[in-house]
């Protein structure tokens, strides 16, 4: 049997994609990489893992299982926040994703879940125009076929949708062409092996260059080329993107939040119906008649660096505001004595939260 020599594995240069069809594309595609380059938004601090169920068996069942391999290479840095469907009562959907991209965008976003060549994050490629968010952001996926740039399927993949064919986004992805490669009852997958290398590089090799730490994902590999599902995944994960382009990390200053809740106020104030009749200056805490929109006042020093701010009644999350004015309608049937809290959350992981006991009676 004749000898072949194997393929040279190793790269002499790094190689992007940017899969332009229009001027209007090249115009995206610049215009999201140079605003990446240029910004010093807090958004870069915060990451945000995603995990869908995927339906295999035993602990290979959830994304998140993946994803949680990954975490302990994320620096402390960063603010890490999970979406996983193993965690939550429900599994989350595409207008769950939409909306915190739009409102609480992260610099990357590590996503294990199922895709096709117009599907990923729950999203097909028509979601993709609800997006609005002014910070682009990274995506490293497993899903299966959703950088088919070759468009088997007769449209273009949701890679190309995502970072040139809008001017929001993502300003690059990592995604696979074709089937990503998972496991059944162990963790020990050919994609997550790629996706662990790719974020050792980043965050232990400082290999900042996604084009150049996305190579080394492969070489890093290389060792194991030969064994199920490797070669595979080394040829057919691809960079969306500018392979020059350098993964930012928070320059983080300290960051002091102020709180107050302005309404109801904690003066023995009686509501209703939304407004101050009179206060009561034998009690300390208000009397809420009526349905009431609750109010208050989030600063941050240095400015912009407010993430989120939570509104929760007896510790319980009724809702989540991420942009001023920070408010909730409280509108749902109760009456007696509860703890309104309000927590208002910043950008690297910073918190403040403030109590108060209030008599409520909503019909």
């Amino acid at each position: 049997m004749e000898e072949q020599d194997e393929a040279d594995l190793m790269a002499e240069v790094y190689v992007g994609r940017a899969c332009v069809d229009s001027i209007e594309e090249v115009a995206n595609f610049v215009s999201k990489t140079l605003y990446y380059e240029n910004s010093h938004h807090p958004y870069i601090s915060k990451i945000l893992f995603v995990g869908e169920y995927l339906g295999f068996p035993g602990i290979s069942a959830y994304g998140g299982n993946y994803k949680d391999v990954i975490k302990p290479l994320i620096p402390e840095m960063y603010n890490l926040v999970c979406l996983y469907d193993r965690d939550l009562p429900y599994e989350w959907n595409k207008y769950d994703m939409i909306e915190l991209i739009n409102n609480a965008t992260p610099h990357i976003i590590n996503h294990d879940g199922h895709s096709y060549y117009g599907y990923n994050l729950k999203m097909h490629n028509s979601d993709v125009d609800y997006l609005t968010n002014t910070n682009p952001f990274f995506l490293y996926s497993h899903g299966c076929m959703a950088g088919g740039f070759d468009n088997p399927s007769g449209y273009d993949c949701i890679a190309e949708r995502l970072t040139v064919e809008t001017p929001f986004g993502a300003f690059a992805a990592i995604m696979n062409s074709r089937y990503g490669l998972g496991s059944e009852n162990n963790l020990d997958s050919p994609s997550l092996d790629l996706d662990e290398s790719f974020f050792k590089a980043l965050y232990q090799e400082n290999i900042r260059e996604i084009g150049r730490a996305n190579h080394y994902s492969k070489e890093d590999n290389i060792w194991q080329i030969n064994e199920n599902g490797i070669r595979w995944v080394f040829y057919e994960t691809n960079l969306f993107g500018d392979p020059e382009i350098s993964i930012k990390s928070p320059n983080q200053e300290p960051v002091e939040l102020s709180l107050t809740i302005t309404k109801p106020a904690d003066n023995g104030a009686v509501y209703f119906r939304g407004s101050s009749l009179f206060s009561l200056p034998f009690i300390n805490y208000p009397i809420v008649l009526g349905k009431i929109t609750v109010e208050a006042s989030v600063e941050s020093d240095p400015i912009g660096n407010v993430y989120s701010v939570e509104f929760l009644i007896n510790n319980q999350s009724q809702h989540v505001d991420t942009k001023k004015p920070f408010s909730w309608n409280i509108d749902t049937p109760v009456k007696g004595f509860y703890t309104l809290s309000v927590i208002a959350n910043g950008y690297y992981g910073e918190s403040v939260r403030e109590d108060m006991t209030v008599y409520l009676w909503i019909r």
